[in-house]
């Protein structure tokens, strides 16, 4: 994790010639592109394919790529994003009744309206680290 924290501030605040060049050859295509955190993320994959990662630690947090996509979780079909719920400083999504410990959240795309609220009961739940008898549902 440490190595893509560094590639992603490198990327973002100096980026290689090898990354301008990928950027140039994007938007010659004719495709939106711009020095972001995402294609920072590619670029870091596309170094490291094959690289093993230890990830025993993050065994019981699920790492979640996109809030838009259900990927079997119980998913709100009115804002088309998964079901999310807090308790105990934590936060969860849902699968055949069970809470799954979410390591990761990606506010993608149409997701991203959702980071405000989130962020608010984030900073909430650090101040008054509130303990509940069930889960809570935030969307």
């Amino acid at each position: 994790l440490d190595e893509l924290c560094d590639y992603i501030l490198y990327y973002i605040l100096k980026g290689s010639e090898d990354d301008k060049k990928h950027i140039r050859a994007i938007i010659k295509e004719g495709k939106k592109a711009g020095v972001c955190d995402m294609l920072a993320v590619s670029q870091f994959f596309n170094m490291y394919k094959g690289k093993k990662v230890d990830s025993t630690s993050m065994n019981r947090y699920y790492l979640d790529h996109n809030l838009n996509a259900p990927e079997n979780f119980e998913f709100n079909d009115v804002i088309n994003k998964k079901s999310l719920y807090y308790n105990d400083d934590n936060f969860y999504f849902k699968k055949n009744n069970q809470y799954i410990n979410v390591g990761t959240l990606h506010f993608q795309g149409g997701a991203k309206s959702l980071m405000n609220r989130f962020f608010k009961i984030y900073l909430n739940m650090l101040k008054h680290r509130y303990k509940y008898e069930e889960f809570k549902k935030i969307w």
